[in-house]
This record gives structure tokens, sequence and C-alpha cells, in this order.
């Protein structure tokens, strides 16, 4: 059976979809990093967004949906500021 190393945790793993998820990009067809680290890292990225995240919603409510990124990101088009 084919083997892996994890770029993450540095362990082999079988090249299999059930220890990596499948990412097109790459020439075996599976990502870099196993699922339990990319899971932690998803975790560890989301914690350190969260303030940021929560600055834009209350900027948006502020200043209304459609003046804001979050009205950009959601598809609103901009005001026009005469």
């Amino acid at each position: 059976m084919n083997t892996k190393i994890c770029s993450g945790c540095k362990r082999e793993l079988p090249n299999t979809a059930e220890y990596f998820y499948r990412c097109r990009t790459y020439e075996d067809g599976l990502f870099t990093r196993c699922k339990v680290c990319s899971a932690a890292s998803d975790r560890a990225w989301r914690r350190r967004r969260k303030g940021r995240i929560i600055r834009l919603r209350i900027k948006a409510k502020r200043e209304g949906y459609r003046r804001s990124r979050i009205g950009e990101l959601i598809g609103l088009p901009k005001l026009h500021q005469n």
C-alpha cells in the first residue's frame, strides 16, 4: 500500500481519502496535510479571524449593509455617495 507523509504532523499515513482530503491540484489527488491537521489548522484560523468578522458585522449594522464589506460579500450593490 502507498503511504504519504503529512506535512503538518510528519506522520506516515496510508495514501487514501480516509486520511487526506481530496484535492485535484495535487498529482496524487490528495491534500498535503492529514484530516486531523487540516481540522486543527482551520480551527486556529477561525479563532484568529473571529474578532475581525465581528467588527465587520458591527460596522455593517452601523453603516447599513449596502455600504459595508459584508454587503459586497453577499452581493448587494453599493449606494452612490454624492
